[in-house]
């Protein structure tokens, strides 16, 4: 018999019905007990059974045939007839049919319906059944089932309205539960993004002006602060820029909760300690669901690094053009100074004088220029002028222009008469190929060969650097590429460098979308590449 297909009911004496409801209502209680899903389904499970007095019961979450219910939680079976099955049950057979059908279903033997699929090895015998869904605001989430009435030989008309109406209680207790573990994961998330965060977070809220602080903000500002004084105590400790300190109506707090969006201020924390700390703060409203402001969160993060760096940079930039001028006149008239002696036959020692001052001078032009190169990479101010560009033939062109500069040391150059053109700024490439040619050069014994070969790949141009050196040490090849950086051996061949080269080097590959990186033995010499994207 099934109660969703027109099966004729008997009417209920008010006793009966005060039973149910009575009954029900017990039950619906066990349940709202229970907080975690898992104890409100298995809860569910067996205050299902008890109420429709069956010795099984179980509940399976699920409606995809191909997979089995999960989860699928029971009722009435020990844990070693449940190890005895090979798997739980998926939504097929008649397990499917109140699934896929949404409605209860109740049958005085389940092996008479055409439905039953059988069970598997080792499952206890069943006969009578009722299966009924559990909805939730017109959504199926999950199917009860109950067999083996006992003391009759089927479920009553009166054991379906009972369960009905406690699947519809264990609906709601069952979202509840599954909205309150929800919350709960979302408000752990969120406490530990806000107490590990490293910026300094606060956070105000609307109607009682009281905060909250995560550690970095009590470290930020050298005390902790009172969640019940509230905003007023900040006054004196937030300052702008040139130290004034800023009222409570213009603290970043206080313009959040007008409902404006603070982004990028730049303000000053004067800690307890008496130190200016500079930070860059964001604030922001926020807001309930029917828009009115409920609070606000302030972020500030401390940016004395990015200060020091930025004066440090400004610094450089500063210098390096303050020197160019001098370093100019210093050139032009040892040119000047160079002519003059060779007309007038001055002496040798004189020559080499004059030579060594015009060497100093580019030398030192050399650093200045890499010290601005370093300035613009540092500052993303860096301009490239690209062109298409047949890289076998600036190798060539640099390798000829540099002949004097690389000599004892023998070139040889491997690349191949026909490559695709990279787009490239063909200057700054020179500038690659110049510092490592000559750190080759340098680094390696006199008059052994340096190799450089370049050759095509699907999407790129490989460019690469072979020197005889001594190698470098695996411990300084990850600190090669970065600003200032330099190897032992490197300050013993070359005291007056800057450490600058390979940095530069590295910015200007990565600006033309190429990468830059060194193979190397201690005592196997070094092999420095780098890729360029073909046009």
């Amino acid at each position: 018999m099934s109660a969703g297909t027109g099966a004729k009911k008997t009417p209920m004496n008010d006793r009966q019905a005060y039973a149910i409801l009575e009954a029900v209502n017990a039950a619906t209680l066990a349940i709202a007990a229970e907080v975690s899903p898992e104890r409100v389904l298995l809860t569910i499970v067996e205050q299902a059974r008890k109420l429709a007095n069956a010795r099984y019961a179980a509940l399976g979450i699920g409606w995809d045939p191909t997979r089995t219910f999960h989860p699928w939680v029971f009722s009435g079976m020990s844990e070693a007839e449940a190890r005895l099955l090979p798997h739980f049950p998926r939504p097929v057979g008649l397990l499917g049919a109140v699934v896929r059908e949404g409605h209860a279903i109740r049958l005085r033997d389940i092996s008479k319906d055409p439905r039953f699929h059988g069970f598997p090895p080792h499952h206890p015998k069943m006969t009578s059944f009722m299966g009924v869904p559990i909805r939730y605001k017109d959504e199926t989430i999950g199917n009860l089932y109950l067999t083996e009435k006992i003391g009759a030989e089927e479920f009553s008309e009166e054991d379906e309205r009972a369960v009905k109406m406690l699947a519809a209680h264990a609906a709601i207790a069952y979202r509840q539960a599954q909205l309150y573990e929800q919350l709960q994961v979302e408000r752990a998330r969120l406490e530990t993004v806000f107490e590990n965060s490293p910026a300094a977070i606060v956070f105000v809220e609307a109607t009682t002006d009281r905060v909250y602080e995560n550690k970095a903000a009590e470290t930020l500002f050298g005390l902790p602060l009172r969640p019940d004084i509230g905003r007023q105590q900040y006054l004196g400790l937030i300052r702008s820029p040139d130290g004034v300190p800023l009222s409570l109506e213009d603290l970043p707090s206080s313009r959040a909760l007008r409902g404006e969006v603070v982004i990028g201020a730049e303000l000053v924390v004067r800690s307890a300690e008496g130190r200016d700390v500079p930070v860059l703060v964001n604030a922001a409203p926020v807001r309930g669901g029917d828009g009115t402001v409920t609070g606000a969160v302030t972020i500030l993060q401390d940016i004395t690094p990015l200060k020091l760096e930025r004066l440090r940079e400004e610094f450089i930039s500063a210098v390096s053009h303050d020197l160019r001028t001098p370093i100019g006149v210093i050139s032009g008239f040892g040119d000047l100074l160079g002519r003059w002696m060779s007309k007038e036959g001055a002496p040798e020692n004189e020559k080499r004088a004059v030579e060594a001052i015009k060497t100093s001078a580019r030398r030192l032009n050399r650093m200045v220029q890499d010290l601005l190169d370093a300035s613009r990479l540092e500052a993303h101010r860096l301009t490239l002028e690209k062109q298409a560009v047949d890289v076998a033939a600036l190798v060539r062109e640099v390798v000829d222009r540099l002949g004097t500069v690389l000599a004892p040391h023998p070139v040889r150059v491997e690349a191949p008469e026909a490559m695709p053109p990279v787009m490239a700024d063909p200057g700054r490439i020179e500038q690659v190929l110049t510092n490592l040619l000559t750190n080759a050069a340098k680094y390696s014994g006199p008059e052994s060969e340096i190799l450089v070969r370049a050759q095509a790949r699907p999407k790129e141009v490989v460019v690469a650097v072979t020197d005889h050196g001594p190698g470098i040490p695996p411990e300084d090849i990850p600190k090669l590429f970065t600003r200032f950086y330099r190897t032992e051996a490197a300050r013993a061949a070359s005291p007056e460098g800057l450490g600058i080269g390979l940095y530069i080097s590295r910015g200007l590959i990565e600006a033309h979308g190429g990468r830059i990186w060194v193979e190397s033995e201690p005592g196997k010499g070094s092999t420095f590449c780098f890729t360029l994207p073909v046009q």
